[in-house]
């Protein structure tokens, strides 16, 4: 699937109730299913020549008339079509429901905030030439993950507190401790890149990520307005939503949350106002509203929640922030992998 605004027309694999439920999701994002998919296949002979919102459905042997087209599965028996898909030696590239709606989900929001924000004062003109990609690991909580594409024009930076960790990639910038909490050290290095790195760009990525290809690139692609650039969440669009999910998985201390939903909704932020995700941040971070823009974050994730997402984009929204976003799917991308869970395994010295 391209990482692109425009996605493609692709094929859909099952024509049940997984695919009808996909359909009402993909009418609230304002999406025609017929717009998106040029063809529905599934194993049922029964359903063959019906329509499916307007999509004729024929069976999946007819996904070899189209060796280039996308895939998405969607279906309760994704093993058995993966399989079955393998025997045809079909190649083309494949994805499920799941990862399908995070990524339309993605590609909402994203069209959702350059809609709202199509006047622009600040497009940037010139390429990025130099950057600094920089990760924390605190409290031996990550594993670092070596670069794969490295660039002379590039600097990567890990911020720790672990002597024993070496690499042979990156730069190791062994540090005392500021905060005897390691989650509130590790957001300060998150938030505040003014301080500690000297080139005038700079990505901040999770430990969790992964290059694939130039973060030089990828900033060159999309850090195309305003001062920062992130990635829109792939599940929700609203703060107050995200709180409500912290609430229910236990993500938080509960007043906390409380007295944050209470102030936010005091200054009349609106539900979906845009929610944006903290692993991957680029930012030109020495200019005067990136400082300001950066302590501000930081004196709200003191004050309130350590889920700096809600204060993310309650203070994007607030500041009505010009920033870039990138269009792309977490899961499935030819930018970076995201490993989910933290790891506990390192390179020692």
């Amino acid at each position: 699937m391209k990482d692109k605004e425009n996605i493609n027309k692709i094929i859909i694999i099952g024509a049940g109730t997984t695919t009808h439920n996909l359909i009402e999701y993909m009418k609230k994002l304002e999406r025609r299913f017929s717009d998106t998919f040029f063809l529905c296949l599934d194993n049922n002979s029964l359903l063959w020549g019906t329509r499916l919102d307007g999509v004729v459905v024929s069976p999946v042997d007819e996904i070899q008339k189209y060796p280039d087209a996308d895939i998405v599965i969607s279906s309760i028996y994704e093993g058995d079509i993966r399989k079955q898909l393998e025997k045809m030696n079909i190649n083309n590239f494949i994805m499920n429901y799941v990862d399908y709606k995070r990524m339309i989900f993605v590609d909402y929001q994203t069209k959702k905030y350059n809609a709202m924000h199509h006047d622009i004062k600040k497009r940037r003109k010139e390429k990025i030439k130099e950057l600094t990609v920089y990760t924390v690991i605190f409290d031996k909580y990550d594993l670092l993950r070596e670069i794969i594409y490295p660039d002379n024009n590039i600097r990567y930076i890990c911020f720790t507190d672990d002597k024993t960790l070496h690499s042979d990639t990156w730069e190791i910038r062994q540090i005392d401790r500021k905060f005897s909490d390691p989650v509130i050290e590790s957001r300060w290095y998150k938030m505040m890149p003014h301080l500690f790195i000297d080139t005038k760009y700079s990505l901040y990525i999770d430990a969790t990520v992964q290059f694939k290809k130039s973060p030089l690139e990828f900033m060159n692609q999309y850090f195309d307005k305003g001062d920062m650039l992130f990635i829109p969440h792939e599940a929700r669009d609203c703060i107050y939503k995200e709180m409500a999910v912290c609430i229910l998985e236990n993500k938080e201390f509960l007043h906390r949350l409380v007295r944050q939903v209470d102030k936010y909704s005091e200054s009349n932020c609106p539900e979906h106002s845009g929610l944006f995700w903290g692993g991957i941040i680029g930012r030109s971070h020495f200019e005067k509203e990136i400082i300001e823009f950066n302590n501000e974050w930081w004196e709200h994730f003191k004050q309130y929640s350590r889920r700096d997402q809600i204060s993310l984009g309650y203070l994007i929204w607030k500041n009505d922030m010009e920033i870039s976003l990138a269009n792309i799917n977490l899961c499935n991308n030819s930018w970076f992998n995201v490993n989910e869970r933290h790891e506990s395994e390192r390179k020692r010295l």
